[in-house]
């Protein structure tokens, strides 16, 4: 598990790319775009040229739904190398879901230690806004080679590691499930005790993130907010489901912040009556 954090070190902008840049670069050797859209109707519907549609699972999970914390499967290598990914492939992943699915799609892959990641800055919404190309022919993956994994368990938390007190706990769901006013179908309501609220959508520049062009915010807005509440502890991020923790914590990683997620969430703690809750 990650300890320490600094908002002075990362690797900012460069886990991000723009609209723009993305256009001058279709058709790269060895860069492959990931379309992350929830379903397979929505990628045939149009998506960026060249694009291939993720495999598998939106949680990149095996197993049951019911089963949390498997969205990094053992077989994780191969499903990358179908998807036309090896240990030296750049990767952009996009969405039309405020960057969550793409982010947790990315997130995955830097836990097997492929670092050479972009993720699209303001998604599909900013290409089409921008009246940049689109496609509806389906890219068949190409196979470049090997992906060779390097798991970094530092970048995920189980639930016998969660440490209340000893960690900053950041809850990013809405504001109703933090305080248990929506339980989303959980046992219980609320949140794991001494957590830190701020919400995902508080990361980016429109909340209306299904039709309105959402970016990241600059990162000295971030930097500011954070101030608030970062400290010497490891950062954890939470949800329901993992995905916008995914999210958050990718931000997080690209300003420096030793940040980690905890991939049960709320589905796992909330469900387990042994498990303390506020």
């Amino acid at each position: 598990m990650a300890i320490g954090n600094s908002g002075t070190r990362g690797t900012g902008r460069a886990m991000y790319i723009s609209a723009e840049e993305l256009r001058s670069r279709l058709g790269e050797e060895n860069l492959v775009i990931v379309d992350c859209f929830y379903n397979w109707h929505e990628y045939r519907r149009g998506h960026i040229p060249t694009a291939i549609k993720r495999l598998g699972h939106p949680y990149v999970k095996s197993g049951s739904d019911e089963e949390p914390g498997l969205y990094y499967p053992e077989n994780f290598p191969e499903l990358v190398e179908e998807m036309g990914i090896s240990s030296d492939t750049l990767v952009i992943a996009y969405d039309s879901d405020g960057s969550l699915f793409a982010a947790r799609f990315l997130w995955a892959l830097l836990l097997h230690g492929h670092e050479n990641v972009k993720l699209l800055d303001g998604g599909w919404q900013d290409w089409i806004a921008k009246g940049y190309p689109v496609s509806v022919e389906i890219f068949e993956p190409l196979r470049r080679g090997r992906f060779s994994s390097s798991y970094n368990p530092e970048l995920v938390v189980t639930r016998d590691q969660i440490k209340p007190g000893e960690m900053t706990l950041l809850d990013v769901r809405s504001w109703e499930e933090y305080t248990g006013q929506d339980d989303r179908g959980n046992k219980r309501g609320g949140r794991i005790p001494t957590s830190v609220h701020m919400e995902w959508r508080d990361f980016l520049t429109s909340r209306n993130t299904s039709e309105e062009v959402a970016h990241i915010k600059p990162l000295i807005e971030i930097q500011e907010r954070l101030s608030e509440i970062s400290s010497d502890k490891p950062i954890v991020t939470y949800c329901q489901g993992g995905v916008r923790a995914a999210l958050v914590a990718y931000i997080l990683h690209s300003m420096g912040y030793n940040s980690s997620v905890y991939d049960g969430s709320m589905k796992e703690w909330a469900n387990d009556d042994s498990l303390p809750m506020e």
